[in-house]
C-alpha cells in the first residue's frame, strides 16, 4: 500500500476514535455525569493575597478551555450555578456572622488581603454563594438519581466553621449541602473524603457531633484540633510523594468502607498536594494526583454510593492539569486515562514490525490490511511463529514500553543501557526480560490459554486468557524497609510498575479479544495485592481467599504471607488452612463480567467465605 493512502488510513482511524470518545463523553454528561459552573466564581483580587503572591486562580477555567478545544465538552454542557438563599446558609452559620462578612476587615482577613488593597465586597460574596449554590444543586441532582457523579468546578470551602471564615473560605458549601438534605429528609449515611493539603477542619467542627457524617481529612497543614465522633485526621508527613500517599490513602478508605459504608460521598478534590504548590508542602506528580482521582472514583464505585466532587485548594501553574484529567478520566472513559490513548495511538505496524522490517522497510502488505474491526480498535493478530502471542514483535515490545512510559519510571531509578530479550519458540511459556544497566530488571512469561468456563456459570463457550505464568519485576540495587519488608521468595524490592504491567496486560487482551488475563498466584500475597481488580474464576476458592483474608486483616502484607507460608493459619482444631494456588482473572470481555457480577457467582462465594470462617480460623505464634 503506498505511503500516502496509509496516512490517509491512519487519519481516518484517528478521526472515528476522536468521534467515538466524543460520543462518550456526551452520554456520559447526559446520563452519568453532571457538571456545573458560574462566570461569577473567579475572584481576581485572590492573586493579590498575602499569603502567597502570583497564586494562580483560574484553574477550573484554563480546564474547560483545554476540554472544549478537544471538543471533549461543550459550553452548554454546563449547569449554572444558582446564588445559595440566606435561609440555606443560617442552616450551618449564625445570622451575626453572616452580617459581619458584609464587612471589609473580615473578609480581608479571610482572604489574607493587605489593608491597603480594595475590592468589590458584594462581588466576592456573590462568588462564594455562587459556589455554594452549585455544591448544593450537585447534591440535589444525585441524591434525586439524575446523575452518579456531580462536579462543581468551584467550591470545597472546607476552612468555613459555622462561626468563622478562613482561608478563602467565607460560607462551607458542603456543610449547607448536607444541611438542606437533611432538612429534606435525606437520612443516608454521608463522608467527606477531603484530600486538599490543607485541614478540613470547617466540616469537623461543623460535624463534630454528627455520627452519621463521617470526615476523613488527609492533610499537611492542622488547622483545628476538635474532637469530632466520627472523623479520621491523617497528618502528611513532607515531602510525601505518590507511592506513600497513595498507600495512606488506600488504608484510610478502606477503614470508611469496613467501619461506615456511605451512601454520599461529598469528594474535595484539592491540588495543592501537587509538587511545586505555593501553598502546599507535598511532592505529588499529575500523573500521581491522576491515580489519586482515580482510585477514589473506583473506591466510590466499590461502594455503590453517589458522590458530588469540589475542587477546593490547587494553586501552582500545573493545577489545572490535574483538573483536565479528572474531567477527561469522568467523561470518556472508566479505565487509566492515559494507557487507553496511548493504545488508541499506537498502530498494529508498530507493534508487529520487526527490527529486519524497520531496516529494510520492507512491510508486508498484510501488515496493512484495515478491517472495520481493526477501525474500532478490536485487531485481529496476524500469525507468525517468531512474534509474542503470535502479535507482537521485539520491536513492537519496545515501542510500547516506551510509550505506555515505563521505561522513563525505571530510568527514573537510576537505569539506562536497555537491552530486551525475547523468546517466542515455546507457544506455552513465551519469554520477555527487561535488562538495565546488565541486571535483570523484568521478566515475564505468558501464553494464551483456552479454559472451560466455570462449573454452573451460563458461559456456554470456552475462555480464552492472556496467562501470565511468570512475572518478576525488581530492582537490584534497592534496599528492603521496614515500611517495604521482603516477602517470601522476593530476592529484591519491587520497581513500582505493577500496575502498568497490568494496564498493558488488558490493553493486550482489548487488542487481541481475549476475555481477560490469568494467574495462578503462588502465594498469598500476590493473590492479596492483585485482589483489588483479579478475582478467582471458581466461587469456592474466591470465598476461601476471602476467609482467609478476614483471618488474617489485624497484620500488615509480609506479616500475613508469612503466616500463611509458615502454616500457621489453623482451624480451631489446629488443622493448617494452607495457600492452594488457584485461577485468579482480571476480567476483560463483557462476558467474563458478567459472570462475576452475576447473583449465583457472588451468592457462591459468601458461602464458601462463610464455610471456612466457620472454621474458627486463627492464627498461631
Amino acid at each position: 500500500m503506498p505511503v500516502s493512502v496509509l496516512s490517509f488510513t491512519r487519519e481516518f482511524t484517528m478521526d472515528l476514535i476522536y468521534w467515538v470518545r466524543h460520543l462518550g463523553a456526551r452520554l456520559r454528561l447526559r446520563r452519568q455525569v453532571g457538571l456545573w459552573y458560574h462566570p461569577d466564581y473567579p475572584v481576581k483580587v485572590l492573586g493579590l493575597s498575602a499569603r502567597s503572591l502570583g497564586i494562580h486562580v483560574d484553574r477550573a477555567e484554563v480546564a474547560m478551555s483545554s476540554l472544549i478545544q478537544k471538543h471533549i465538552l461543550k459550553a452548554s454542557d454546563l449547569h449554572s450555578s444558582p446564588l445559595v438563599s440566606i435561609q440555606d446558609l443560617e442552616r450551618v452559620h449564625s445570622q451575626d456572622y453572616l452580617e459581619s462578612t458584609s464587612r471589609p476587615e473580615v473578609l480581608s482577613r479571610i482572604f489574607g488581603l493587605e489593608p491597603s488593597i480594595s475590592f468589590d465586597v458584594d462581588q466576592l460574596l456573590k462568588a462564594q454563594r455562587r459556589a455554594v449554590g452549585g455544591t448544593l444543586a450537585c447534591a440535589q441532582a444525585v441524591v434525586a438519581g439524575k446523575y452518579r457523579i456531580a462536579v462543581n468546578l468551584g467550591g470545597g470551602f472546607h476552612h468555613a466553621e459555622p462561626e468563622r471564615g478562613a482561608g478563602f473560605c467565607v460560607y462551607n458549601d458542603v456543610a449547607v449541602a448536607i444541611a438542606v438534605l437533611r432538612s429534606r429528609g435525606y437520612d443516608s449515611p454521608i463522608a467527606i473524603i477531603d484530600l486538599d493539603y490543607h485541614q478540613g477542619n470547617g466540616n469537623k467542627v461543623a460535624f463534630a457531633g454528627d455520627s452519621s457524617v463521617h470526615t476523613l481529612s488527609l492533610h499537611g497543614s492542622v488547622w483545628t484540633q476538635t474532637s469530632a465522633i466520627c472523623n479520621q485526621d491523617v497528618l502528611l508527613t513532607s515531602q510525601m510523594g505518590d507511592q506513600d500517599y497513595l498507600n495512606l490513602l488506600k488504608t484510610h478508605l478502606e477503614r470508611v468502607q469496613t467501619d461506615f459504608k456511605p451512601a454520599l460521598v461529598f469528594y474535595i478534590a484539592g491540588n495543592d498536594v501537587l509538587q511545586g504548590d505555593p501553598l502546599g508542602d507535598s511532592r505529588l506528580t499529575v500523573q500521581g494526583v491522576a491515580s489519586r482521582d482515580q482510585y477514589v472514583l473506583g473506591w466510590i464505585d466499590k461502594m455503590n454510593a453517589v458522590a458530588v466532587i469540589t475542587l477546593a485548594g490547587g494553586y501552582g501553574p500545573e493545577a489545572w492539569h490535574c483538573t483536565e484529567n479528572l474531567l477527561r478520566y469522568l467523561l470518556i472513559r472508566d479505565r487509566k486515562v492515559r494507557f487507553q490513548e496511548i493504545a488508541e495511538s499506537i498502530s498494529p505496524v508498530d507493534l508487529q514490525m520487526t527490527s529486519e522490517e524497520l531496516a529494510t522497510s520492507a512491510l508486508p502488505d498484510e501488515l496493512y490490511q484495515v478491517s472495520e474491526e481493526d477501525l474500532l480498535g478490536d485487531l485481529k493478530p496476524s500469525p507468525s511463529p517468531a512474534k509474542i502471542l503470535d502479535y507482537y514483535s521485539a520491536h513492537g515490545i519496545e515501542i510500547a514500553l516506551e510509550r505506555y512510559g515505563l521505561l522513563n519510571i525505571i530510568r527514573a531509578q537510576g537505569f539506562s543501557d536497555f537491552k530486551l530479550e525475547v523468546d517466542p519458540s515455546d507457544p506455552a511459556r513465551q519469554l520477555v526480560r527487561l535488562i538495565g544497566n546488565q541486571k535483570v530488571l523484568a521478566e515475564v512469561v505468558v501464553q494464551k490459554q483456552f479454559l472451560a468456563p466455570p462449573k454452573g456459570s451460563d458461559l456456554h463457550s470456552s475462555l480464552e486468557f492472556l496467562t501470565v505464568e511468570w512475572l518478576l519485576l525488581q530492582n537490584p540495587e534497592a534496599q528492603f524497609t521496614p515500611e517495604k519488608p521482603r516477602l517470601p521468595n522476593q530476592e529484591h524490592p519491587g520497581l513500582g510498575i505493577a500496575e502498568e504491567m497490568q494496564e498493558l496486560f488488558v490493553q493486550a487482551c482489548h487488542r487481541l479479544k481475549l476475555d481477560g488475563v490469568l494467574s495462578r498466584p503462588a502465594h498469598f500475597h500476590n493473590a492479596l495485592v492483585a485482589s483489588k481488580n483479579f478475582s478467582f474464576l471458581e466461587a469456592s476458592a474466591q470465598g476461601r481467599f476471602l476467609g482467609m483474608r478476614d483471618a488474617l486483616s489485624k497484620f500488615g502484607l509480609g506479616q500475613a504471607s508469612e503466616k500463611v507460608e509458615k502454616l500457621l493459619l489453623q482451624t480451631s482444631d489446629g488443622k493448617p488452612l494452607p495457600w492452594i494456588a488457584a485461577e485468579q482473572v482480571l476480567p476483560v470481555s463483557r462476558r467474563l463480567n458478567r459472570y462475576f457480577h452475576s447473583r449465583p457467582y457472588r451468592s457462591a462465594v459468601r458461602k464458601h467465605r462463610a464455610e471456612l470462617l466457620k472454621l474458627g480460623p486463627i492464627v498461631r505464634d
